[in-house]
């Protein structure tokens, strides 16, 4: 995904509007018409975490280790809970 992170650990990214700002280029009237029609939906926002965030974990723990803990299968309802966690 050409901009991303090279932790490459954002599957599905937040979408922001097309900014020309954000280019090094100057678009054309017509070129920008064209690149908002192949964007409708707006391109990746990569100053934000991508939708369904997980930290990656090198060696991940299921349980019931809380070391690296992602999900504990022996406790459900334990999880890892670190969404909001910076790296």
């Amino acid at each position: 995904m050409a901009g991303g992170p090279l932790k490459a650990n954002v599957y599905k990214c937040q979408l922001k509007a097309i900014d020309p700002a954000d280019y090094a280029v100057a678009f054309t009237p017509q070129e920008l018409a064209h690149l908002k029609a192949i964007f409708p939906t707006g391109v990746c926002d990569y100053t934000r975490r991508g939708v369904g965030y997980r930290r990656v974990v090198t060696w991940p723990s299921f349980g019931p280790s809380p070391d690296n803990l992602v999900f504990d299968v022996t406790n459900p309802d334990r999880g890892g809970g670190d969404d909001d966690r910076e790296d």
